[in-house]
């Protein structure tokens, strides 16, 4: 997924175009901001994660009930994950302004913040001991990416041109960014919803044998 954000606009792009040929090489980029931004957001994506994990057992331990404890949790995981998704946009920001010298486009930060996400939340859910949904929701999100290149290239066998008109016509609107914004934005939705429904809970924080 990160080799996606990293290159998949510009192999998005050759291969809509019916390429890649021998003078699109060697590929280039659409933005070396993106590892920048992914590398910088993994120590408070570690801290929001180990935060949240705390403040459970606190609760736990203090033994009020199941529904305080559900009461007491949803406010900090909603603040734990608008604070992650804000500092992403910041991150992505000055990465772009460090590495490209300008601000990335609003495609890249929606398609660069949902990847974030989605690997934030599977980091949230695997250090809960749900580390199957964790890795549903990345293998979802890159076999979407898969789908999207596979219809665009079946599109180019003989009589199979509709199978790529679906990513042509979301390209055509709305740019490549599309993909990955569907890509990452969908699994990462699925895995917000089992977090929000799942992890204010005390049985998701007691300790398994």
């Amino acid at each position: 997924m990160t080799g996606y954000a990293l290159y998949g606009d510009w192999l998005l792009t050759q291969v809509l175009g019916g390429g890649p040929g021998p003078a699109a090489w060697p590929p280039t980029p659409d933005c070396a901001c993106v590892p920048l931004t992914l590398t910088l957001a993994v120590g408070p994506a570690v801290g929001g994660v180990l935060l949240f994990a705390a403040h459970a057992r606190r609760g736990l331990r203090d033994g009020h009930g199941l529904s305080w404890f559900t009461a007491r949790s949803r406010p900090l995981l909603a603040a734990v994950l608008g604070g992650y998704a804000a500092l992403l946009v910041v991150l992505h920001a000055a990465a772009g302004l460090a590495v490209a010298g300008r601000l990335p486009s609003v495609g890249q930060h929606l398609a660069t913040g949902l990847l974030g996400m989605l690997l934030f939340l599977a980091l949230l859910l695997a250090h809960h001991d749900r580390s199957r949904t964790a890795l549903a929701g990345l293998y979802a999100g890159c076999a979407l990416q898969a789908t999207a290149f596979g219809t665009v290239l079946g599109a180019r066998l003989p009589g199979m041109a509709v199978l790529g008109r679906p990513v042509e016509r979301a390209v055509a609107e709305f740019g490549t960014a599309a993909v990955p914004v569907i890509a990452f934005g969908l699994p990462a939705l699925a895995l917000l919803i089992h977090v929000v429904r799942a992890l204010p809970r005390a049985s998701a924080h007691r300790e398994r044998p």
